[in-house]
Formats: C-alpha cells, sequence, structure tokens
C-alpha cells in the first residue's frame, strides 16, 4: 500500500545491510520511519529530500516490515541554518527532542506547525537563537500534553505583579504573596509576557514578543529546566550546542 506524506526529515541512520533508515515528522502520522535501499542510483536521487533540514514530500510503500521509500520531493531546504554550527546543533537538538516526545504514527499537525515555524526564525535570523530555543522547548511541551499553568498566580488569582514564582513541580504560577514552593523560578513581568505569547498565543504569533538581556536569559534557563523536569532525560546535542556558544562568548 503507498502512502502520501509531508514532513521533515528529523534523524538518518545507515543500517548494518547498508539501507538508509530515516525519521520524518509528518504533519498527520507523528514520526515515520522509513527505509531506503542500497541501490546507489535510487539513494543519489533522493538524497537532497531525505537529508536533516529538508521539508518535502514522501511516497511511501507500507509493508509488513514497516515503510518503505517510493519517491520524495523537496519542498523547502533550510540553507541559512547549515552555514552556522550554532544553528545546525541547535536543530539538531529539536530533533532529537523531537524524536523523543512525539510518538510514532500518532502525531498532532502543531508539531510540524512547530518545527517549520522555528526552522525558519533560524533561517532568517529574525530571533536570537536562545529565544528560539525556550519558544520550541515551551511550545513543544505544551502540544505534547504540559501545558502549564501560566495565566495567574495558583493561590490568589492575580493576573499582574512585579514578579511571579514559576513552580517546576506543579508547572503553574505563584505570586510572591502566595508562594511556599521550594523548587521554583522567579519571573519579572517582560518575562512571564514572553512566556505567555509563547504558551497562549496561536501559532503564527509565538514569536511575536521582545525581551531585554535579561529577559532573555531567564526565559532560557526557566524554559529549559522545565524540559529536563518533564522529559528527565539529557540530550547530547544540546550539551554540544551550549559548548559552542560558550566558545564564541570567549572569541
Amino acid at each position: 500500500m503507498l502512502v502520501e506524506v509531508t514532513g521533515i526529515v528529523v534523524s538518518e541512520e545507515t543500517m548494518p545491510n547498508d539501507r538508509k533508515l530515516i525519521s520524518i515528522l509528518t504533519e498527520d502520522r507523528g514520526i515515520v520511519n522509513c527505509f531506503i535501499g542500497v541501490d546507489k542510483a535510487e539513494s543519489a536521487r533522493f538524497a537532497a529530500a531525505t537529508s536533516i533540514l529538508s521539508y518535502s514530500s514522501f511516497t511511501l510503500y507500507k509493508g509488513r516490515s514497516g515503510y518503505r521509500l517510493n519517491d520524495a520531493m523537496t519542498m523547502k531546504m533550510f540553507y541559512g541554518i547549515t552555514a552556522f554550527l550554532e544553528k545546525l546543533y541547535l536543530v539538531y537538538y529539536f530533533n532529537e527532542l523531537v524524536k523523543y516526545i512525539v510518538m510514532e504514527e500518532d502525531g498532532d499537525e502543531e508539531f510540524l506547525r512547530l518545527m517549520l515555524n522555528s526552522l525558519y526564525v533560524l533561517d532568517n535570523d529574525k530571533k536570537p537563537l536562545l529565544v528560539v530555543k525556550a519558544v520550541f522547548e515551551l511550545r513543544l511541551m505544551a502540544i505534547a500534553g504540559y501545558m502549564p499553568d501560566v495565566l495567574a498566580c495558583r493561590g490568589c488569582g492575580a493576573y499582574e505583579a512585579d514578579e511571579f514564582y514559576f513552580d517546576y513541580d506543579n508547572s503553574c504560577l505563584w505570586c510572591s504573596y502566595c508562594c511556599s514552593a521550594e523548587n521554583t523560578a522567579r519571573i519579572h513581568k517582560e518575562t512571564l509576557r514572553g512566556l505567555r505569547t509563547v504558551l497562549l498565543s496561536e501559532h503564527k504569533k509565538i514569536f511575536s514578543f521582545s525581551l531585554s538581556k535579561n529577559g532573555i536569559a531567564e526565559l532560557a534557563n526557566l524554559s529549559e529546566n522545565y524540559m529536563y523536569k518533564v522529559t528527565e532525560k539529557q540530550f547530547k546535542s544540546l550539551e554540544i550546542f551550549k559548548k559552542i556558544c560558550d566558545m564564541e562568548k570567549k572569541e
């Protein structure tokens, strides 16, 4: 049976029998794992469409042992990312995180929409890298069912205050008067505005905010710590991305 899907390749692996296995984040099937045959002409013909950072349309043959690539056509390549090592490893982290969070053949189109939106912003230098990273982490967690309550204080219902505390254990906000939780992060007004924009806006507006340098650092720390709280996993590509960023700061 032939199956038509559109999506972006998030990983590729050469198998012991020289076949190539790619994982595609699709619009409506979650992660789809697909084999590419050992024929060199076939591999060369589909090289661009099946590479990392390629948004493509795929025709897959579904057999008893899984999917096999029948045809593919590139729809978009994000060339502005490949020239910068820090951008590239940030995308590798996104891919690694997506593969961990999104289930095979059980997806929400919002996953792919978030990935494409984030890649577009990176490709065109629309936002600082740490902002893109924070938006991706927070929105991904929300789509996956780990949506924190950031509308108001869990205790008194206050919508505005000079500062709030984000409670990692209960995924909610406390104002300074109500907060008694220990595992929290203090967030200021501008950071809270950004946090609410990311989590409560429609997908087209999740990047429509600006933060000061301190606000970016605050949001980035919160998002990464929340990601760790949800996944309970270390991601190798994230550590490499952070090392590259540290090296560039020293230069």
